[in-house]
């Protein structure tokens, strides 16, 4: 028997871009799937392109809420809650998926699975694409400042390396993550905070996504890819970070709290160092470690002020 893939696709006046990601979903080699969608209250014709579309008609769209109001993180967190199915697959509303996305992430999630069971997430490489899908670069992770070999809790301390697009994850990484709080930045740098603690993260280093750059993206590639920047800028990247992996270290302390797994691990260093109980050298030795993706003289002032 074939597991249904549950594919979470969060819209918000999407009308533009969405025929041809539905059209992506239903050229899939991988055939068994379910689209749950939520709607952020969309005012242009994306709920009538939605179920004018052959997949909707065909029975594979379920379209669950129109409410609007609530944002990105938490439509998506909506979203996610009504995906029951063993595996769960991240879409936005503006992308292109490849035929075999589906197909290439669920024989290397389960080859993993089959191996050692637990939570895992699996991601892609992504082709970042213009408004028309005309290739711009063909690797996020070559073009980008983030790193593909992040794996450790360590490595998204400072920011997120997974789009939420190019993810897959289990159902027993599902029941780790929810509820996704509702203060985080985003919600896939919590799901990918979380794979890399309590479970695997596994790197597929096709590009399986044409991952599409316009004029209204919610969160783009632009300010990832490399480019040469002041030093006034670097200073606020700098903060940006701080900021950021404070506001993350404290929801999960709090997450951990929630679920009751405050302290997993004897001598937990992640835990030491997210609540400040490491010295200065521990902490460089820590960050030696980490793929951080960022800009190193970045992540070095970053680790400094954390």
């Amino acid at each position: 028997m074939n597991d249904t893939v549950s594919i979470a696709l969060a819209t918000y006046n999407g009308s533009k871009f969405l025929p041809e990601m539905l059209d992506s979903i239903n050229k899939q080699t991988y055939p068994y799937f379910m689209i749950h969608i939520c709607d952020d209250g969309s005012t242009d014709n994306t709920i009538a392109t939605i179920k004018g579309h052959k997949l909707f008609v065909d029975g594979k769209i379920i379209i669950h809420d129109v409410n609007g109001g609530c944002g990105a993180l938490k439509n998506f967190k909506r979203t996610i809650e009504y995906c029951t199915d063993n595996y769960i697959a991240l879409c936005d509303q503006d992308d292109y998926w490849v035929p075999e996305k589906l197909s290439v992430l669920m024989n290397s999630l389960k080859e993993y699975e089959n191996r050692c069971h637990g939570p895992k997430l699996i991601f892609s490489d992504l082709q970042i694409v213009d408004s028309t899908l005309s290739c711009l670069y063909p690797s996020f992770y070559s073009a980008s400042g983030k790193s593909s070999k992040c794996k450790k809790p360590l490595d998204f301390l400072l920011s997120n390396h997974i789009p939420g697009c190019a993810m897959m994850f289990n159902k027993e990484l599902k029941t780790l993550l929810e509820p996704i709080p509702d203060d985080i930045r985003m919600h896939d740098w919590w799901i990918a905070l979380l794979a890399s603690y309590y479970g695997e993260i596994i790197y597929e280093p096709s590009s399986l996504i044409k991952y599409r750059q316009h004029d209204t993206n919610t969160i783009g590639a632009s300010d990832m890819i490399h480019q040469n920047i002041s030093a006034f800028q670097m200073l606020r990247n700098i903060r940006t970070l701080v900021l950021r992996s404070k506001k993350i270290q404290k929801e999960f302390i709090t997450r951990f709290s929630e679920i009751g797994y405050r302290y997993p691990r004897v001598n937990d260093s992640f835990l030491r160092l997210i609540e400040n109980k490491t010295s200065l050298i521990e902490k460089y030795k820590l960050y030696k470690k980490a793929n951080l993706g960022e800009s190193k003289i970045i992540s070095f002032c970053a680790w400094w002020f954390l």
